[in-house]
This record gives C-alpha cells, sequence and structure tokens, in this order.
C-alpha cells in the first residue's frame, strides 16, 4: 500500500531531526556588553569604556601619553578590546582611572601638560550626557585628547588650552559601563605562584636568549649589558656591578639595589632605568618561557627588555617579542663556611738537660772532650788566663 504524501513529508522532518540532535552542543560565551551611561547617578565604580566625541578612546599609559584607538559606539559598545577597558573607582564627585595593566594616572603635576602613572582622584562633572574629569589643587588641567594628526593620543592639557580650542582638546567624554550582573560571589583566589627571589637575595637578571647581563653602569642613559656564560648551573662572567640585592615590599612587589643602596626604577616618563627615580618597585611574573620571568614596573606598567637592536637594557609597555622581555633571575648563593684546617701536631719539645754530665774516666781517646779540675779545691782548669806579666 502507498504511504501519502503527508506521510512521506513527516518522516523526512523526524530523520533530520534525529540527525540534528546527534550533533553535539556548543556553548558560546555571552557578549560582554558596555552600555551608555546617561546620568551622573548611573556613574558608579566598575568597568568602562571612555569615547570622545572623536571617536577615540584611551587604551594604556605609554611613557608620557595615554595612546588611543578609534571605537565605534552607540548606544553600546559590545566586546571592546581588553586595552580599551579602564576600572573607574568612583568615590563621592572624585575618581581613579586606572588601565588595562592595572596603571593609575595623574596629572604630570606642577600644573603643567601632561600624564603620568600614580595614586590619584580627578574631580568629575557630567553635562549634556558626557563626562569631563579635571585636575585638582594647583593641576588645573583636564585629561583631554591630543587630535593632532602627528599625536592622536592623550594626556593632562591645561583648562585654558582647552577652552581655548575645545576641537582641537576634546575632553567630554561619553562612558560606557559593562553591565551589571547579579553579585558574583568572591572567587577563592588562586595560590601565587612561589616567588623566585626573596628579601636580601643578591642576584643578576640576564637575558637567556642573549646571554646578557642588566648592569648598574650606564651607557648614556641606558644600562648596559654584560656577556654571561653558563657552566652547568653556574654563571660566570658577571662583576659586582651586576650584582642586585632584592628588597621585598608589603605589596608583594620588589626593588633591586646596587652595592651602594641606589634602586633600579622608571622616571615618569621615557623607557629607560635610571637609579633611585620615582618608581622603585617592581612586579614578578612567570613568562611563557619556562624557567624565566617578566619584570614589570608596578606603576608605569613597563617591562624590562633586552633592547637587541640598540645594544642595551631599556623598558617598553608591553611585551612584544618573547625572547626579549623573558628575563631569568639568577640567584647567587652564599659560600659556605668553610672547613677549619686540621691543625698539624706539634711535636714535644726534647727533654734537655740543666748542663752537662762528665764522667771520670782513666783512659783518654783522641778526640775526646774533657775537663780539668783540681780535686783539693774542687776547681777547674780555665782557658782564661788571670795574674801577671813577667817584666
Amino acid at each position: 500500500m502507498k504511504r501519502s504524501k503527508t506521510s512521506r513529508f513527516l518522516s523526512a522532518v523526524l530523520a533530520i531531526l534525529m540527525v540534528v540532535t546527534m550533533f553535539p552542543v556548543t556553548a558560546f560565551a555571552a557578549d560582554e556588553v558596555y552600555t551608555k551611561v546617561t546620568s551622573s547617578d548611573e556613574l558608579t565604580s566598575g568597568k568602562y569604556v571612555m569615547v570622545t566625541d572623536s571617536g577615540y578612546a584611551p587604551t594604556v599609559l605609554d611613557g608620557s601619553w595615554v595612546l588611543a584607538e578609534t571605537v565605534t559606539a552607540g548606544d553600546s559598545v559590545v566586546n571592546p578590546a581588553k586595552n580599551l577597558v579602564w576600572d573607574i573607582t568612583v568615590d563621592g564627585t572624585n575618581v581613579k582611572l586606572t588601565d588595562s595593566n592595572g596603571v593609575t594616572i595623574a596629572p604630570k603635576g606642577g600644573n603643567n601638560n601632561g600624564i603620568k602613572g600614580a595614586d590619584y582622584s580627578w574631580a568629575v562633572s557630567f553635562n549634556n550626557g558626557t563626562f569631563v574629569f579635571a585636575g585638582q589643587g594647583s593641576d588645573t588641567v583636564y585629561f583631554a585628547f591630543n587630535s593632532d594628526a602627528q599625536y592622536l593620543k592623550f594626556r593632562g592639557y591645561k583648562t585654558s588650552t582647552v577652552s581655548g580650542n575645545p576641537d582641537a582638546y576634546p575632553c567630554n567624554f561619553t562612558l560606557y559601563k559593562l553591565a551589571d550582573a547579579a553579585e558574583p560571589e568572591t572567587p577563592v583566589e588562586p595560590e601565587a605562584p612561589k616567588a623566585p627571589v626573596s628579601d636580601g637575595d643578591k642576584v643578576v637578571i640576564y637575558n637567556p636568549a642573549n646571554m646578557k647581563a642588566l648592569s648598574s653602569v650606564y651607557s648614556g642613559y641606558y644600562n648596559s649589558g654584560v656577556d654571561v656564560t653558563l657552566e652547568g648551573e653556574k654563571l660566570l662572567g658577571y662583576t659586582d656591578a651586576e650584582v642586585w640585592t632584592v628588597g621585598a615590599n608589603e605589596d608583594g612587589t620588589y626593588t633591586f639595589s646596587t652595592a651602594d643602596g641606589k634602586k633600579l626604577s622608571l622616571g615618569a616618563s621615557y623607557s629607560s632605568m635610571p637609579l633611585d627615580d620615582v618608581n622603585t618597585a617592581w612586579k614578578i611574573s612567570e613568562a611563557n618561557t619556562e624557567g624565566c620571568y617578566y619584570i614589570q614596573n608596578a606603576v608605569r606598567g613597563n617591562y624590562i627588555e633586552w633592547y637587541a637592536d640598540k645594544n642595551n637594557w631599556s623598558s617598553y609597555g608591553s611585551v612584544n617579542n618573547e625572547a626579549l622581555f623573558a628575563q631569568k633571575i639568577y640567584v647567587i648563593s652564599e659560600n659556605a663556611e668553610p672547613e677549619k684546617p686540621v691543625e698539624p701536631e706539634v711535636p714535644e719539645e726534647p727533654v734537655v738537660p740543666e748542663g752537662n754530665v762528665y764522667e771520670l774516666v782513666s783512659e783518654l781517646k783522641e778526640g775526646d772532650v774533657v775537663v780539668m779540675y783540681n780535686e783539693a779545691s774542687g776547681t777547674l782548669v780555665s782557658s782564661t788566663a788571670s795574674g801577671y806579666k813577667l817584666a
């Protein structure tokens, strides 16, 4: 008996459904949606993308500038690049601005144009849907964008400069906030990896790809590199100038000091690493290369690198070449106390008689040593003469 067209159609649908149910189900991560903030009440501590009306948004602090990227945004920004995300910490009408490297930005200081990494609170104001971040006290500056084609970056600019040419220095930010989810449970902090150094260790920092040690001797503004070699597990070739003493800070960062106590540091700008400038704390984290570490300035966020093209040491805002940024830290072992040498046995001194002993002899032989004495008087005959001279 022939089946009807309806039966054949239903059979085909069932077959397709069976095939579909055989495919594995893939779970997709939810999009991260950053929604436009439209009132000052919505500004609370959280993660944000900040976009000026020029279409540029700040990314990370790099030296004396905050870098910028273009962002296309309407009422929301979906899945922004990691470097576009800022942590804004709100305290009343003040905020702290922290980039994706964990660096909090501040005006350069002295009421000058510029920007730096430092713990700082900006005064925030809201008007016509946008926010403005202003310096406080003597720093009459705005956090603003330089739209000149040769710059296209952010930094602090004097309020007079911005108000005199607002199109060239846009400072009004539209904020996009990561949507608040249900209050997450406090995650269990993973156990931090064991640090490769301890307080007081004496170490040599070297780049294993090029076998260059970080020296406290400078070539111009930059640390020189000293050739080192490995003999088994022993590092050879370094001098006292390449030995750094580790200091452990309470916040988990470290310092590296020379023999006379001067600390490796970064200034408020530039990539060179002078001694005893403002930023002396460093973070140490495991590199992708086994047994190696990234050494990152705790404030500026720059990583120590062997600048092979210039044949010296420098720093940079990101790890863009693993071989140059993955460093080894050689801990110099304390010399074990040497064994005490075995004292040689001192021979006993021979017993020396108090005086010569002479025996009475009745017969003399050639070579005998003798004394002559007068038995009656008990005196010896001497070789020294005394008496009168014959006239």
